[in-house]
């Protein structure tokens, strides 16, 4: 996987270097990037539409530049448990979503995301309709984010920190 690094040019790589390095689905690609940036050997950063990964010369990711996902406020789903593949378009309305979510005051319902969220984005290209979505990457992503609140209603509400 780090030999794509000297087969680009530039100090960082995106998924669909490794895929074409590799010769496999930049879903995979991007999937074995991911592992790498959860043990620590690589950091990412959105730029955009695009994802992209770098290390450090000792092949860690300790310098990574201030404006990280992190810092621009887009929860973490890397952990999340989805029923269904979490493919880079998917991956990214559901960053935009969360991102939302962030922004809504009094409580996100299903209604809601549909008329106020999907409707308004290109969510299209997830491949799948809104309940679709919903069922298996919304509202399974809103269950399991700290900084939610999950009341016994079907309103969902960011208590966190607010970007």
């Amino acid at each position: 996987m780090l030999d794509v690094f000297g087969a680009v040019e530039g100090p960082v790589i995106t998924s669909s270097d490794v895929a074409e390095h590799l010769e496999c689905t930049t879903e995979a690609a991007r999937q074995k990037l991911q592992r790498l940036v959860n043990d620590g050997t690589l950091a990412r950063r959105k730029t955009g539409r695009t994802v992209i990964y770098w290390g450090d010369d000792d092949g860690t990711s300790d310098t990574a530049p201030a404006d990280t996902e992190a810092a621009a406020g887009i929860p973490d789903v890397a952990g999340l448990a989805f029923d269904r593949e979490l493919t880079d378009a998917r991956r990214e309305v559901l960053e935009a979503f969360l991102r939302w979510v962030k922004t809504r005051d009094g409580g996100v319902t299903r209604a809601d995301a549909e008329t106020e969220f999907w409707e308004a984005t290109h969510a299209e290209t997830t491949g799948y309709g809104f309940g679709s979505f919903w069922e298996a990457f919304g509202k399974a992503a809103l269950k399991q984010l700290e900084g939610v609140d999950k009341p016994n209603t079907r309103t969902y509400r960011w208590v966190g920190e607010r970007a």
